[in-house]
């Protein structure tokens, strides 16, 4: 089977592969879909901050990175939402009960859209709080994108809620497609806002909730076409009891992201404090190496929907042998990374900085040297994070992802300020001390909370 065949896989294919494919080529093909998909993803931040700096000024360069710390909250919110709908309609597939998938996935997307509203409104509440904790030079961008990001957030919440029952199919190749398909809408929409119209901040927002629109429009032709999903809202109404199901397993997934991303936001209050240029530096250097993190991240990723179905299915040694092939794969894809991105530096600090700038571009080259020899620990950390999820252990990727960030990173990146005439070097090597250090948080935790012979758990309960 090539990887462009799985593309053309029909649910009921999808769910065989999944449960009696060979375990290397199931793994690899569920995977890339998603790689390409995360690596689109992230070369969307890189295409908004090559606008940004090669059109527009350093301080709303500054401003972006600053407001999108908080803004991927809200953002982020909704991803761990999706999550767990992935997790709970992937099981439903996998134990055959059509109907009951059909029924969960109306309250999905209720349960999404609902979610979005509420974060939005939220968000533009306090947007002109955090605006004033921002330095006075990038104050006004990070009002403007602060207050109007939010009327894009609806759109987002509801592709994500797309995405994650396609992917609770095995279809993770669909997100990669409109994932594809939002990169090019959203260059064309820097180019046009920012690089022609010269928009600066006004520009950023404007071609996301371009993008965002588009690809809202194109998914409701799946969700609502009769001939697909047919998924009709007519008579609808919320059932608490399968509402409860999903945020059970849904919140600690939200608060799990949450968790990082206010942990995200602490960090940058404290790099506020080596001024704007700081902000540039970890931006630039963080949404290069983000194309290698996000890339092998695809297979924490998928490996909810590889456990799940198969866990559903009762497939628990065939679920631990997908665990354990992941592991050793992502392993030689960190090394392999680690060693091309170290050889790449300077020449991608250079696509962002002028050659004139010697002291932005020296910090954002070693910036990225050091915060990539963290990738290993990060991935392996989300692998076992998907698994975790995958078998209803929610609770664990909050310790997991919350020690990450507000246990290790924060707390070393204060203490150094507190001991040492710390430089900006303290936040990329916060990091790498951070990721590596949940590596064996993660892997502790992996082997004693997970029995193969039971991770559901259902042998307790019965007894």
């Amino acid at each position: 089977m090539g990887f462009l065949s799985i593309f053309k896989q029909s649910d009921e294919e999808r769910k065989n592969l999944v449960l009696n494919g060979g375990i290397g080529k199931t793994a690899i093909l569920l995977s890339l879909p998603v790689m390409f998909m995360l690596l689109a993803q992230s070369l969307t931040q890189v295409f908004d901050n090559w606008f940004v700096y090669n059109f527009s000024t350093l301080n709303n360069g500054a401003a972006v990175s600053y407001s999108n710390t908080a803004l991927n909250i809200a953002i982020n919110g909704g991803i761990g939402l999706s999550v767990a709908g992935t997790a709970f309609i992937g099981r439903l597939i996998g134990a055959g009960d059509m109907q009951k998938v059909h029924k969960y996935t109306k309250q999905f997307i209720f349960l999404m859209v609902a979610a979005a509203i509420i974060v939005s409104i939220f968000t533009m509440v306090i947007a002109p709080f955090y605006a004033s904790l921002a330095l006075e030079e990038i104050r006004a961008g990070v009002r403007t994108i602060m207050f109007l990001t939010p009327l894009v957030v609806p759109f987002q919440y509801f592709n994500t809620a797309y995405y994650a029952i396609k992917n609770a199919n095995g279809k993770s190749e669909v997100q990669f497609v409109f994932t594809l398909v939002m990169l090019i809408l959203k260059v064309i929409g820097n180019a046009i806002f920012i690089a022609v119209m010269q928009l600066g901040v006004m520009g950023i927002v404007l071609s996301n909730f371009f993008a965002q629109a588009v690809i809202s429009l194109i998914v409701s032709r799946d969700i609502f076409g009769k001939s697909k999903m047919n998924i009709s809202f007519k008579g609808f109404k919320p059932d608490k009891d399968i509402l409860r199901d999903f945020l059970k397993v849904g919140i600690p997934s939200v608060v799990t992201n949450v968790t990082m991303q206010v942990g995200f936001l602490l960090i940058n209050l404290e790099s506020m404090k080596y001024g704007s240029e700081i902000l540039n530096t970890n931006s630039i250097a963080n949404s290069i190496t983000n194309v290698a993190y996000s890339s092998l991240n695809a297979f924490g990723t998928a490996i909810t929907s590889m456990v799940s179905m198969n866990v559903g299915a009762l497939n628990y040694k065939r679920a631990k042998d997908m665990v354990v092939y992941v592991f050793k794969l992502v392993t030689v894809l960190s090394i392999i990374v680690t060693i091309v991105m170290t050889i790449i530096a300077p020449y991608m600090s250079t696509l962002f900085v002028e050659e004139d700038q010697i002291m932005l571009l020296d910090k954002v080259t070693v910036t990225q040297r050091i915060t990539i020899f963290g990738i290993l620990g990060f991935c392996c950390a989300s692998i076992v994070c998907g698994v975790f999820v995958a078998v209803g252990k929610t609770k664990l990727p909050i310790i997991i992802n919350g020690l990450r960030i507000v246990g290790f990173r924060y707390p070393i990146i204060i203490i150094a300020n507190a001991l040492f005439d710390a430089n900006y070097l303290i936040i990329p090597i916060s990091t790498l001390v951070s990721n590596n250090l949940v590596l064996l948080v993660s892997f502790y935790l992996y082997f004693k909370k997970i029995d193969w012979n039971d991770p559901l758990g259902t042998k307790k309960l019965t007894k």
